[in-house]
């Protein structure tokens, strides 16, 4: 989208937006890590189990070619599930091998090696469940392959997940939008308080761009009580990127003594950069 001033063109705005979106959902890679399908594209890897202050299980999970304290890793948590706080115990009172599996529905995490005080260093592999998409009563278009499979074990997705997000309207879920989705922590919570905020036309990307800007439901009811209406995503994208809160809108003039629009407000702040 282009935005007109003045008898000129100007498109930085909708860039701005689109560095925006694109700087916070790249965050989305930094959680899945960069040792991600290491197992799946059978790149040596070597993994770590420790037991944090919560009493959770840390997995870690970096390639055997990176050596020292700063090399990038994959972190996985677990719960506070029976079968977690079994581990967590057996992890305690472990002293030599040890063989860790962390079960998903889409595949299992295992981290096999020498357990000491508390903490298990050894080798990683990923067992996939090739058969996991199948199962679903929604179609994934591509079938996910192993290492979308250990993405979706690393951010626990789950079927109940991806139905109840369908269920509440979101149509294109595919496989390469999920990891994006429930990295960023979408569920049909946050679907349901965008509706009722008056957001009517949502898809997953929509959604992932919304919820890289951290928008809620409240702020959106904000920006339509002073527009006269709901903005849509983008819109609400363009404020963002100019850095322009609901509280700032009524510095703008209104055209014609009725509800500035978010495109007015743009052309007001493109006119006073100029100047």
């Amino acid at each position: 989208m282009k935005i007109f001033v003045a008898g000129a063109t100007h498109s930085n705005t909708d860039n701005h937006s689109q560095i925006l979106v694109a700087k916070q959902v790249s965050v989305v890679g930094l959680l899945l890590g960069l040792c991600i399908s290491c197992a799946a594209q059978n790149v040596p890897s070597r993994c770590s189990v420790t037991i944090n202050q919560g009493d959770n299980l840390s997995l870690k999970v970096l390639t055997n070619s990176c050596k020292g304290d700063k090399c990038p890793a994959t972190t996985f948590y677990s719960d506070k599930s029976p079968e977690s706080i079994t581990q967590v115990q057996a992890l305690r009172k472990a002293h030599g091998f040890l063989r860790m599996v962390i079960q998903r529905e889409t595949g299992d995490l295992v981290c096999a090696g020498e357990a000491e005080d508390g903490v298990l260093n050894g080798s990683y592999t990923f067992d996939a469940r090739e058969g996991w998409a199948k199962s679903l009563s929604i179609r994934l278009i591509p079938e996910p392959n192993s290492i979308q499979l250990e993405e979706y074990a690393f951010l626990n997705v789950t079927k109940a997940w991806i139905l109840a997000l369908s269920a509440s309207g979101i149509k294109d879920i595919n496989t390469d939008n999920i990891s994006q989705l429930k990295a960023l922590g979408i569920a049909s919570e946050y679907v349901d308080e965008l509706r009722s905020a008056g957001m009517t036309q949502l898809n997953a990307e929509s959604l992932i761009e919304l919820k890289s800007i951290k928008e809620t439901g409240s702020e959106i009811e904000a920006y339509a009580d002073v527009l006269g209406e709901t903005p849509s995503a983008r819109d609400l994208l363009m404020l963002h990127a100019m850095k322009v809160p609901p509280s700032d809108l009524k510095k703008f003039r209104p055209v014609n003594g009725k509800p500035i629009s978010v495109s007015e407000i743009i052309a007001q702040i493109a006119i006073r950069t100029v100047k």
